[in-house]
């Protein structure tokens, strides 16, 4: 493996990452942006040590601050998605497609929502967090709510839904229906209170 390529991927993509995150940011320190007003809760969080915005120097060291983090943030967990489509531990693939060959083809996520297609271990009612996303989504395919980019926000809010809940079983239960338990974070291999990753999936083939 070409240890150097692996490097600058992760640098380039971060840089990206990055890139498309700042002007979020930005917008979520804003109290009068549209992505205030649809996530007023987690802009107030991110509001409560923002500097005054006429420190500008400060206050922009606090957005790069911010922006950085959640890059990384989100770089480590599209990643890990990405390993856990590729292995079978995410029972709809988050960041690839059905087809894990083909790299232009949408998120089996995002084209199972626009079916009307949910997983109801990670958007069913019993989960009320992911079962309002569920309902937001809905809302932006219908042209209930209106965004400038609607494909990309209703990805983003099922990417957010599936890193709150993670994998629920291992491979095995997962193609085995008769093994899965009802709650979203148990699988049958091994009760546990965290989701199910590679060692659950170890654990059940031996």
């Amino acid at each position: 493996m070409n240890t150097n390529e692996l490097q600058q991927f992760a640098a380039d993509a971060r840089t990206a990452l990055m890139n498309a995150i700042e002007p979020r940011v930005r917008e979520a320190l804003d109290p009068n942006s549209a992505s205030h007003a649809d996530n007023t809760a987690a802009c107030k969080y991110l509001e409560q040590r923002a500097p005054s915005r006429d420190d500008t120097p400060a206050f922009d060291a606090y957005v790069e601050e911010l922006t950085e983090r959640y890059a990384y943030r989100w770089f480590n967990r599209i990643i890990a998605f990405r390993y856990m489509d590729v292995h079978g531990y995410t029972v709809t693939p988050v960041v690839s497609s059905a087809d894990m060959t083909n790299a232009t083809a949408l998120p089996e996520i995002l084209a199972a929502a626009r079916r009307g297609e949910y997983d109801e271990r990670v958007f069913g009612p019993a989960i009320r967090t992911n079962e309002a996303i569920k309902q937001h989504v809905e809302a932006i395919f219908n042209g209930e709510t209106t965004t400038t980019d609607p494909q990309s926000a209703a990805y983003g809010l099922l990417m957010s839904a599936a890193a709150t809940i993670g994998t629920r079983t291992c491979r095995s239960c997962s193609t085995n229906p008769t093994r899965l338990r009802t709650r979203s974070t148990e699988c049958s291999c091994r009760r546990t209170s965290s989701p199910m990753g590679p060692h659950c999936a170890r654990q059940s083939r031996s």
